[in-house]
């Protein structure tokens, strides 16, 4: 008699890649929300060197995740058959 292996991994379907691909796409246009409002805040407290400092860094780190996600979103969207939703896929500049 045999016992099932409690810590065996269930093997889990592949997930649709037009799904992923919109999902990608969404989280970028957060980051890029989360970017901007972070640099709203670096003007509204530009006398607080202190607290404009991590605000500097909390921006440019918004700003590298919508761009991973971005290129991300994009590689997928090249490497599969996906079609129109790759129309949110257009280069924006990123400061």
């Amino acid at each position: 008699m045999t016992t099932a292996n409690p810590h065996r991994l269930t093997p889990v379907p592949a997930p649709d890649p037009c799904d992923v691909l919109t999902e990608l796409t969404e989280l970028a246009d957060v980051a890029d929300l989360l970017r901007q409002h972070v640099e709203v805040l670096r003007f509204r407290l530009a006398d607080r060197p202190t607290v404009t400092a991590h605000l500097t860094l909390a921006h440019r780190w918004a700003a590298d995740l919508r761009r991973s996600l971005h290129s991300a979103a994009g590689t997928l969207d090249a490497t599969t058959a996906c079609g129109p939703p790759s129309a949110g896929l257009e280069r924006r500049e990123v400061s």
